[in-house]
C-alpha cells in the first residue's frame, strides 16, 4: 500500500476518521470517565462504529457488525482495533452515558468552525430553513400517524430545522407529527431581525 499522505488506497470512511482529533476524544472520556469498566470496546470505538452505521445506512446491529466484519481489513487503517459484537454494541449503546457523544460533538463543531472563512460573517442574520419527513415502521411505533377513511396510515415522524447559513448545522430543530403543517414551526423560531 502507498503510504503517501494524500490517503491513497485508504477507503473513504477512514480519511474521515482521521479528521477527528484523538485528543478532542480522549478529553471528552477523561471528563465522563466513559472507558470506565470497558476493557476492548472504548469510547473510540463505539463513536467509530456509530459512524460506520451512520455512513453505512446501516438498519440493525447485525447489520452494523456484519458489515464491519467484511471490511475489517480496510478498517484497520482508522484506528479500529477491536470489532465489536452485536451484544458488547448493544450493550454500550444501553450502558455508556450519551453525554459524552453530546460533548464530543460539540468539542468537534467548534474546532471544526474555526476552518471556516471569515468571509461568511456578514451573512449572520440569514437562516435556512427546511423540514423532512421521516418515515417510521407501523409494525413497531403502531400509534404513529393519522389515520385515512380508507384505513391507510400516515406514519412519520416530520423533522423542522432552522441552520444559520454561515454554519454547518441547525440551530434550532422541532421534531412533531408527520402530518404537521411547516407553519407549526415559526411558533419555535425567535430570529433576528
Amino acid at each position: 500500500m502507498n503510504k503517501s499522505t494524500h490517503f491513497s488506497g485508504q477507503p473513504t470512511f477512514s480519511q474521515l476518521i482521521k479528521l477527528i482529533p484523538k485528543e478532542l476524544i480522549h478529553k471528552a472520556v477523561g471528563e465522563h470517565q466513559s472507558d470506565r469498566y470497558y476493557k476492548k470496546f472504548t469510547t473510540w470505538h463505539h463513536l467509530t462504529t456509530m459512524l460506520f452505521a451512520c455512513f453505512g445506512n446501516c438498519n440493525s446491529l447485525r447489520e452494523v457488525v456484519t458489515g464491519m466484519r467484511a471490511l475489517e481489513g480496510r478498517l484497520s487503517s482508522s484506528g479500529i482495533k477491536h470489532l465489536p459484537t452485536r451484544s458488547t454494541f448493544s450493550e454500550a449503546n444501553q450502558r455508556r452515558d450519551c453525554q459524552v457523544f453530546e460533548d464530543i460533538y460539540l468539542t468537534l463543531k467548534r474546532h471544526w468552525d474555526n476552518v471556516f472563512p471569515d468571509s461568511r460573517k456578514s451573512l449572520e442574520n440569514y437562516f435556512i430553513i427546511d423540514s423532512t419527513v421521516i418515515t417510521l415502521f407501523q409494525e413497531i411505533f403502531k400509534g404513529s400517524g393519522s389515520s385515512f377513511s380508507d384505513g391507510r396510515r400516515k406514519g412519520g415522524l416530520k423533522v423542522h430545522m432552522a441552520v444559520p447559513i454561515n454554519q454547518q448545522s441547525p440551530c434550532v430543530v422541532h421534531i412533531g407529527e408527520g402530518a404537521d403543517n411547516d407553519l407549526v414551526f415559526h411558533k419555535y423560531l425567535t430570529l433576528p431581525s
